[in-house]
């Protein structure tokens, strides 16, 4: 498996225009305080939401590569890849890096006003703290959609950061309603194909790999999953590739050869040819800022 780097990319938000514009209250319905984007590898990262400065804040964190864990309501959950968690500060929670993890890589969101706090407490009571999203949801394409406009300095006055907030409590509710009807329909072989690509990503595996480790035939398989998920297997694990490769590209010196590699590519030629394909841009354009666009919306067809 690829090496993770340690890297801490995070925004605040703090709108001046707040103090001016018409029509924007003095505490807003909706608004973001901060996004970030990390890989931790220290076991002294760890948080306890008692203890925070912060007040009135809710947190939204996703994993996306090696294993955390969150203690809340007296149960430790682990999350590994396409968990999240949602809690309120200050509340009895505690999220850390756990011994036996090595490192844990996330993004995350806090978010704050009167309507935040209606919507996600509801969701808590409905689901709980602890939730699972796929990658491809349009709520974890939304996150990495606010992380590349915080990265451009894009998020500009409060009025959009405002829209962003209740953009992204919209595109929660609608993945987790959609993942109440369509998971619960897929095979039990889908839900573990996800799991073996997501954990075997950065490997030279193939689709007779992915169908053995559900114990499937191979034609069976693929059109099982196309069926779920809309796409083929190999085009999936695709989409996981690109995606893995935006952080190193964006926040790390490795060359493109060398990030190709660690994804999972054979060689950087044929990572540069389906990145400009899914993209529009190369991975050396894309790392100078030419686009950030289609970074939560990779188009494989």
């Amino acid at each position: 498996m690829a090496h993770h780097e340690e890297f801490h990319h995070t925004y605040g938000f703090r709108f001046s225009d707040t103090e001016y514009l018409p029509g924007f209250p003095s505490h807003p319905v909706a608004q973001v305080w901060a996004v970030g984007w990390e890989n931790i590898t220290h076991h002294d990262y760890d948080w306890d939401g008692a203890k925070r400065t912060d007040q009135g804040i809710y947190v939204i964190q996703y994993t996306l590569a090696g294993a955390g864990a969150i203690e809340v309501d007296g149960h430790v959950h682990m999350l590994n890849p396409m968990s999240a968690f949602i809690v309120y500060i200050p509340s009895a929670h505690r999220y850390y890096l756990p011994s036996k993890s090595h490192d844990w890589e996330f993004m995350w969101i806090m978010l704050y006003g009167d309507a935040v706090d209606r919507h996600l407490h509801t969701i808590i009571n409905e689901y709980s703290s602890v939730i699972e999203f796929q990658p491809d949801s349009s709520a974890v394409r939304l996150l990495r959609q606010i992380h590349s406009l915080a990265a451009n300095r894009a998020i500009t006055d409060s009025y959009q950061g405002s829209a962003i907030a209740y953009q992204l409590l919209m595109e929660i509710s609608r993945t987790l309603g959609q993942s109440q009807r369509d998971p619960e329909k897929w095979p039990i072989a889908i839900n573990q194909a996800l799991r073996f690509l997501h954990d075997h990503f950065s490997e030279p595996i193939t689709l007779d790999d992915v169908a053995d480790a559900v114990s499937l035939s191979k034609y069976h398989f693929g059109v099982c999953f196309h069926s779920a998920i809309g796409i083929s297997p190999m085009r999936y694990l695709t989409k996981i590739r690109l995606e893995k490769a935006i952080s190193p590209l964006l926040q790390s010196n490795r060359t493109i050869e060398q990030i190709a590699r660690d994804v999972g590519f054979a060689n950087g030629n044929y990572f540069c040819k389906v990145f400009r394909r899914a993209i529009g841009v190369s991975p050396g354009e894309f790392r100078q800022g030419k686009t950030y666009a289609a970074v939560g919306d990779i188009k494989l067809g």
